[in-house]
């Protein structure tokens, strides 16, 4: 089944697609969300732990969207489920097409030899709720971004046993407290502050002039967002959290973990904070995105590329630099479509 849609394509309906959706409708622009979760939102509602809060047509999935140069249009395969749960495949047709799925559609879990034996319990931190089961057991949290520094803290104070593997350094944004910017929200400031300032700049001023990449420019960088630091770096100092920085994990035995040089440790459950990663190179057809889901050079600024495609939540600045986008790209669109219309009308 093909079928030409009206205005524009968002793929993804979490926070990204619902801002963009937002500005396009109070711009008069007609959207069709597409979302393979089952509803709006998917991230925060499935895929969060309970104390996680922001600091950042359904059953949908997107098979496989490319221009079509001869039409100039973008057509967009999907596949569903019908309402008598049968599946459904479609292709739509439209002129403005919009990523909105982002680093997050997909979970990154490791492949390590002895997971098929070990006699705990492993899990993703997508499916980690809270620290209840955990009481009195020693956990291994793999990773130490935002997820496993707050999965670690959620565990201490389910009074658990947590201990944090770190492969590298901990990204902490802490500053001074007499400044008044301590923890999570420096984050919240130096967001603020981008708004108005460069990021060489805004950093600059939260690292007090120091000669290091601040958190805006680790971020742009590397897309890793800096730790905040929301009560993890006490319950670290206090023994309540144990953290190892030299060991990377060699193998998963039957009752624990053998690590790199040798030793052994038993562990009663094992749970990556590994992360995710974008599947937008996988459906996405030309140059648009790279391998690691961020935009390719033709992506201007971001959020534009070529062939009228755009991409929001690309531009690595957090919650504060998705609604930039989505303002943006709902004004780009606007003005077309406005002038679509007019000539229409003629």
């Amino acid at each position: 089944m093909s079928r030409p849609v009206e205005g524009a394509i968002i793929v993804g309906a979490g926070t990204s697609g619902l801002a963009a959706a937002a500005c396009l409708r109070e711009r008069g622009v007609p959207i069709t969300l597409l979302e393979k979760s089952g509803g709006i939102g998917s991230l925060w509602k499935e895929r969060t732990y309970d104390r996680l809060h922001l600091h950042t047509p359904k059953d949908t999935n997107v098979d496989r969207a490319q221009y079509d140069e001869n039409s100039k249009v973008w057509r967009v395969h999907t596949q569903g489920f019908s309402s008598s749960n049968e599946i459904e495949k479609a292709e739509y047709r439209v002129r403005w097409l919009i990523v909105a799925s982002r680093e997050n559609a997909e979970i990154v879990m490791p492949k390590l030899p002895g997971m098929k034996t070990y006699s705990g319990s492993i899990l993703h931190s997508r499916n980690y709720k809270n620290g209840s089961e955990f009481v009195d057991k020693k956990v291994l949290v793999v990773g130490c971004g935002n997820s496993g520094m707050e999965i670690a803290l959620d565990l201490a104070n389910f009074n658990a046993k947590p201990s944090i593997v770190v492969h590298d350094s901990v990204r902490n944004s802490h500053a001074r407290s007499s400044t008044g910017i301590v923890g999570a929200s420096t984050f919240v400031v130096a967001m603020r502050l981008s708004k108005a300032l460069p990021l060489r700049l805004t950093d600059w001023l939260l690292v007090f002039g120091t000669p290091i990449e601040g958190p805006l420019q680790l971020k742009q960088k590397t897309w890793k967002t800096p730790v905040l630091d929301v009560g993890a770096v006490n319950q670290i100092n206090n023994g309540n959290i144990k953290v190892d920085h030299a060991y990377v994990i060699s193998a998963l035995m039957t009752s624990g973990v053998r690590f790199e040089n040798g030793e052994f440790e038993s562990y009663d459950a094992i749970i990556f904070a590994t992360g995710y990663r974008s599947n937008v190179p996988m459906w996405l057809k030309g140059n648009f995105i790279g391998e690691d889901g961020s935009p390719s050079a033709s992506m201007r600024d971001g959020w534009k590329g070529e062939r009228v495609l755009y991409a929001i939540g690309f531009t690595k600045k957090g919650l504060v630099g998705t609604f930039t986008d989505a303002t943006i790209i709902a004004e780009d669109i606007g003005r077309a479509y406005d002038h679509d219309m007019l000539q229409t009308d003629i």
